[in-house]
């Protein structure tokens, strides 16, 4: 649910603010997705800090997860509503274009990636107890991850 989850709620978010015409609701739309990418990034490095440690078991475990929740986006795609993307609404047909899209595009190959890389070193996923992090902002060292 992070990685894929987060990733697409993220990406839609920012498209119903870029859709908006209100300011207001522009940047409401945009700090929600601020949030939700950072969601989406913690879920990635902590999958992929898991992944490193958990052995081929858990690896096997987190590809069948990550495919079965693309067929769930897939298969769940929203009837054509009509939306009001000027309100920050997106349409079903809209939102499911943009799940199509970010699977093909960017989450295929990140779970590829993530699947096969050699474990990152913990301090450079985990928070660092020596200056107070504890979760939220400042608890990834080394900034955020935005490669996947």
């Amino acid at each position: 649910e992070g990685c894929v989850g987060e990733t697409l709620a993220a990406i839609e978010v920012a498209s119903s603010a870029a859709a908006a015409r209100s300011g207001a609701v522009q940047a409401a739309l945009r700090a929600v997705a601020e949030d939700e990418t950072q969601h989406a990034e913690l879920a990635w490095a902590f999958v992929r800090w898991a992944v490193g440690r958990g052995g081929e078991a858990l690896r096997a475990r987190v590809a069948a997860a990550i495919a079965q929740a693309f067929e769930r986006v897939l298969a769940g795609a929203a009837p054509g509503d009509e939306g009001a993307p000027e309100h920050g609404f997106l349409s079903g047909s809209e939102v499911a274009s943009l799940h199509r899209q970010a699977i093909a595009e960017a989450l295929r190959a990140a779970a590829a990636a993530l699947l096969s890389q050699a474990a990152p070193r913990a301090s450079a996923v985990l928070p660092d107890d020596r200056d107070g992090a504890t979760g939220g902002e400042g608890a990834l060292r080394g900034g955020p991850h935005r490669d996947v």
